[in-house]
């Protein structure tokens, strides 16, 4: 049976769209480590709703305005990094993909990033001229299908419409002459499908996509119903994986559902969470036990970085570990990556599933309390449930269990994933 899952996943793995998406993100990744750091420090250690801001009573002794400095700095670094994004990995892939058919890869890198702006144009904002009229949320990491999808798609159209071009160490510019004009017809056609694109988000984004996640994420914040919380759960996860990371991110940042304030009013009343009116509420028992911002995310980073012998993997599972604790994983799941891998897909779902039915069943059975206290930005992973439940001992001894238990199911997926690169990496050098 393994022989045969690991048959399946170097298949799927030669296929040329996970070969580049591969590569795509994992030469992304040091930029989104910076930015992760960026984003840690500020969530966790800088910023004025943080963690240790406020345990440590920093606004006590740092003075305002170098706190405003920092946070804008911070800022800076996140926002090149993550908001912008998108372009950077419509480059890459497109990119990727020409060079893979040896065709022209920077021509092609160059027409997917026009090709993208084109089609995330937006002319309707209120201030066009201060700001850029362009649809932020295509270009954010927490969208990269779209930029993906289109720079794949870009680059096959240069397979199909360019021809060849051989490598060369210093370019003459009479030959740059000729290869510019032969990407004209692959660049016309790319943003042809651009405007289309355009066209097509301006007329329905609003209508359908907005509607669907805002349906999904409000599911998730006010179902008790377990089933449909971890059906939400699991779409919800899913979709990080293939690069739309708009409702985790939006659960994380939403605690304010008619329910969860129910369930805080209840706890801070009688000092516990014992008896919540909505013990199984879904965004909770997500957010606190399954989410790929929480638990499952540094699960699978302690797995890597005890069982994976590439010490760049390694490496990156070092570096990553500190912003996981606090609810930041981007950087490794592109890195090693988790992202568009086949590999990791299965086990990521099934652990999600598992860490809430399980969590489930202990406070069904009344050996938990529920997550309900509010929970400051930031607060390490480990220890947040800890945290929301006003210090139950019992949350904290079972977060620790339910990450071993974690760990040790990754542990095959990640040796799995081991051996599967190893092939293919075998493959390309023949």
């Amino acid at each position: 049976m393994a022989e045969r899952f690991e048959f399946i996943f170097y298949w799927i793995s030669k296929k040329s769209f996970f070969r580049v998406a591969q590569r795509t993100f994992i030469t992304l990744m040091p930029l989104l480590l910076i930015g992760v750091m960026a984003q840690t420090l500020m969530t966790a250690f800088i910023g004025y709703d943080s963690w240790l801001y406020n345990i440590s009573y920093a606004y006590q002794f740092i003075p305002t305005w170098l706190s405003d400095n920092i946070l804008y700095l911070l800022n800076s670094v996140r926002f090149a990094s993550f908001n912008l994004a998108g372009l950077l990995v419509a480059y890459l892939a497109a990119g990727y993909t020409a060079k893979l058919f040896q065709k022209d890869a920077q021509m092609a890198g160059i027409t997917s990033v026009l090709t993208l702006l084109t089609a995330s144009y937006n002319g309707n904002q209120p201030n066009p001229a201060s700001t850029l009229p362009f649809n932020a949320q295509l270009l954010d990491m927490n969208m990269v299908l779209l930029p993906f999808l289109l720079g794949y798609l870009v680059g096959n159209i240069f397979r199909w419409l360019a021809p060849k071009q051989g490598h060369q160490r210093f370019e003459q510019l009479a030959g740059l002459d000729v290869r510019v004009w032969q990407a004209a017809k692959p660049m016309l056609v790319a943003l042809v499908i651009g405007l289309l694109l355009a066209l097509g988000i301006y007329l329905f984004k609003t209508k359908i996509s907005n509607a669907v996640f805002n349906s999904l994420i409000s599911t998730e914040l006010s179902t008790n119903n377990i089933l449909k919380g971890v059906g939400s759960a699991l779409l919800i996860t899913l979709l990080a994986l293939i690069g739309i990371g708009y409702p985790v991110v939006a659960l994380n940042n939403s605690n304010n559902s008619g329910a969860a304030v129910a369930n805080m009013n209840n706890a801070l009343i009688h000092s516990n969470s014992w008896q919540v009116p909505y013990k199984y509420l879904g965004s909770e028992l997500y957010t606190g036990y399954a989410s790929l911002s929480s638990l499952v995310a540094l699960a699978l980073i302690i797995t890597v970085l005890l069982v994976m012998h590439n010490r760049y993997k390694r490496r990156l599972a070092g570096f990553s570990l500190f912003p996981a604790m606090f609810g930041v994983p981007t950087g490794f799941l592109a890195g090693l990556p988790v992202l568009f891998n086949p590999v990791y897909l299965l086990p990521i779902l099934i652990v999600v599933a598992f860490n809430m039915l399980l969590s489930a069943l202990l406070l069904w059975l009344n050996w938990i309390p529920a997550v309900a206290f509010p929970v400051l930005v930031g607060t390490p992973q480990p220890i947040a449930p800890f945290v929301a439940t006003n210090g139950s001992w019992r949350v904290l001894v079972y977060s620790i269990i339910l990450l071993v238990i974690d760990v040790c199911w990754f542990r095959p997926w990640v040796k799995l994933d081991m051996k599967v690169q190893e092939r293919v990496a075998n493959d390309e050098k023949e």
